[in-house]
């Protein structure tokens, strides 16, 4: 029997006036977030102060030797990277590619190395959270190094795989892949969470930027490296996934693709020839 448990927190109001809110990065609202370790537990918690049903999740980490000639680091402390909003990259199925690092202990929890999330409150008094989001985990429960995929429905709940560890030394590639019907994060070309989604995928009509380094909150940054960002129009299989850490390059679908090799620079360009050119603030070239 599934139990259900409700948390009330009270919201808290505030009003940021930063460049990256953006299309609503500012609406702080109750949700339902779901996590694969409690798939039956829901928790109504306030956006601002998070909470999660699940605990600490350890997942094995195969070490690689990827190299790139240049990455781009986010320090935490107001560095960040837009790609504007354009509809060729708001679809209903997709896939999410990117090699990360960590550099250390996020400055909050819910840190996000890249999303397309945004909260909108209907005329009911529900907060929908629209769109997919990578996130570094609550480290009060979870710990630090950590990161896991999360897409929104239109009933308000926002579901969660468990979290991957992401290593401080060595390049890790994740993928995060949706077809509608489950969730699946992959960490090195191997499947290491997946999670049944429940309800309509949360469009976004009109489509919103995509956001690299920024937080739940707008005052919050990402702290890591990331390099090779790519984004598919629908579900990778296992077999392309692996193809793609091991160096191969997959077009079909392909809607997005920030090689970030530029070196130097405030624009990142992208390589899948659909023109969705981005912007970077406050980062630093390795």
């Amino acid at each position: 029997m599934k139990t259900k448990i409700k948390t009330k927190l009270n919201l808290i109001t505030f009003v940021a006036v930063v460049a990256l809110s953006l299309a609503g990065v500012g609406w702080w609202a109750v949700s339902n977030i779901v996590h694969p370790q409690n798939s039956g537990i829901s928790i109504a918690a306030s956006k601002d102060v998070p909470s999660e049903a699940g605990g600490n999740t350890e997942n094995s980490i195969t070490f690689t030797n990827y190299k790139p000639v240049h990455y781009l680091f986010f320090n935490g402390n107001g560095s960040y990277g837009l790609v504007p909003a354009n509809q060729k990259l708001n679809v209903r199925q997709f896939s999410i590619v990117f090699w990360t690092k960590s550099d250390g202990p996020p400055h909050s929890s819910f840190d996000r190395p890249i999303q397309m999330l945004q909260w909108v409150e209907t005329s009911g008094g529900l907060y929908i959270p629209y769109g997919w989001a990578f996130d570094a985990d609550n480290q009060t429960k979870v710990g630090i190094d950590k990161l896991r995929f999360t897409v929104g429905n239109t009933l308000g709940n926002l579901y969660i795989t468990n979290p991957v560890t992401v290593p401080r030394n060595s390049w890790t590639n994740i993928v995060g892949t949706f077809d509608g019907k489950t969730l699946d994060l992959y960490q090195n070309g191997a499947l290491v969470s997946s999670f049944p989604f429940r309800g309509p995928y949360s469009y976004h009509n009109p489509p919103i930027p995509i956001r690299l380094a920024v937080g739940w909150q707008p005052d919050h940054y990402w702290t890591g490296d990331l390099s090779d960002i790519r984004i598919y129009g629908r579900p990778l299989s296992l077999f392309e996934i692996g193809s793609i850490f091991h160096g191969e390059d997959i077009s079909n679908g392909l809607i997005g693709w920030w090689k970030l090799t530029e070196g130097s620079g405030n624009s990142i360009g992208d390589s899948s020839g659909s023109g969705n050119n981005g912007l970077i603030h406050g980062t630093m070239w390795k």
